[in-house]
């Protein structure tokens, strides 16, 4: 058995068990996130083994079990965020398997997700980031669709969410840094996206 077999034997063992305990205390929020980990474990484990069925099926169950206990307790932070990461992940398994449109979707859900957390703490910069590094990739994907609108309202997201972070921390070289970079990229998609409606309107 080569290793990452052991490790999809190991998983689907753990998975059970976590189904079991969640299934003997159904009101036990840690019992269904520990079921939810299971499964991004696994989709992990299936995309290695090039499952790609397998992984999607199984990142699905645990993006279902963190909307519900996102749903159950709006207020609860590490709920929105396991939920935040589950749809990175998504976007990541889209994007590797071409669906450009689904991996665009995905991390729009993920940096919608962190805007909601970051209301709950507006001085975390951890989660800004976060939620910028998601808009920024979306837009990108979106900019590859030819869908140059919802591309730079993104980009303008994030543009303001990072000059917020720079607000906060004004002596911070490295957030400015990324300002700046993130000041051109929406400049460069603008004229691309103009240049490109000049063009189809027959203009030079």
């Amino acid at each position: 058995m080569n290793d990452t077999s052991a490790a999809l034997a190991a998983y689907k063992i753990a998975l059970d068990m976590a189904r079991e305990l969640a299934a003997a205390d159904p009101a036990a929020a840690t019992r269904k996130a520990d079921l939810a980990f299971s499964y991004q474990l696994l989709s992990g484990v299936d995309r290695q083994r090039n499952d790609l069925s397998g992984a999607r099926a199984a990142l699905a169950q645990a993006l279902v079990i963190f909307q519900d206990l996102s749903a159950s307790e709006p207020g609860n932070a590490q709920w929105k965020r396991s939920l935040a990461v589950g749809y990175d992940e998504q976007g990541l398994a889209a994007e590797s398997e071409g669906d450009i449109g689904g991996a665009a979707q995905a991390y729009s859900a993920a940096a919608t997700i962190r805007k909601a957390l970051i209301a709950l703490d507006p001085a975390n910069t951890l989660w800004a980031r976060e939620m910028i590094q998601s808009y920024a990739h979306a837009a990108d994907l979106l900019a590859t669709q030819g869908n140059g609108q919802r591309a730079i309202e993104l980009l303008g997201e994030a543009l303001t969410a990072e000059a917020g972070l720079v607000q906060q921390h004004p002596t911070d070289l490295d957030l400015k840094r990324d300002l700046e970079a993130l000041a051109l990229h929406l400049q460069q998609v603008r004229e691309r996206f103009r240049k490109a409606g000049a063009r189809g309107n027959g203009q030079t």
